[in-house]
């Protein structure tokens, strides 16, 4: 569950501290209303920052929630946007909003670590992975995350579901006039390969290409 980093700090905080790790939500509420208004020290800070990137996800979940607390206490959550876990990984991307509105992390550190975003995008677990391709939309109305040319080799991923999320969030970002259309129609080969069979993946490639219009020239050319 932890780190030998994160066990290292752990050991050098007090047991208090040490329950906003606790499996149980409640004991972890309870701590977190009594921790307003102390002085931390490096040690406990470091341990704060580390709870962003805990394993277990109630336990990260608690932690963005008390962004507000980072931001007062002047706790850097920038790192964590590269975190070695994905799941840590996704869940503050997930939270980037709330981060940039309390200002624990500015446009430009996003930016910078977008990398580590794209490599969601192909995540060996597919919730990690969906999730991800949810959110690019919203990064990319907002400018973090804008790369026409990143995005059109998604659309011929090797991987049938890489590609078909990859379809689906382009078909998102060219109805909300993000994505120019013209782009998408070049690359539409990549999609009617997968339309050919019976399998899942080929309906879901026909639904993705009839949104194209439904012009049966263009599904089968």
């Amino acid at each position: 569950m932890w780190s030998v980093y994160t066990v290292s700090l752990k050991n050098r905080v007090e047991p208090e501290l040490v329950k906003l790790a606790d499996p149980d939500p409640s004991v972890r509420k309870e701590t977190w209303a009594k921790l307003r208004r102390r002085k931390l020290t490096w040690d406990q800070r470091n341990f704060l920052k580390a709870l962003l990137r805990h394993k277990l996800r109630g336990v990260r979940e608690d932690a963005w929630s008390h962004l507000d607390f980072y931001a007062e206490a002047r706790i850097d959550v920038s790192t964590v946007y590269r975190a070695g876990s994905e799941r840590s990984r996704l869940t503050a991307w997930l939270h980037y909003r709330e981060a940039l509105k309390v200002g624990v992390v500015t446009e430009g550190e996003l930016r910078e670590n977008s990398k580590s975003f794209w490599r969601l995008l192909r995540s060996w677990s597919p919730g990690v992975m969906k999730n991800a391709w949810r959110l690019l939309p919203s990064l990319w109305a907002d400018g973090l995350l804008k790369d026409e040319e990143r995005l059109i080799r998604f659309l011929e991923a090797k991987k049938a579901r890489v590609r078909l999320l990859a379809w689906e969030t382009a078909l998102e970002l060219m109805n909300r006039g993000l994505l120019n259309k013209e782009k998408l129609l070049n690359n539409l080969g990549a999609l009617r390969e997968l339309a050919g069979g019976e399998s899942r993946a080929s309906k879901r490639a026909r639904r993705i290409l009839e949104k194209f219009g439904g012009d049966s020239e263009l599904i089968n050319a």
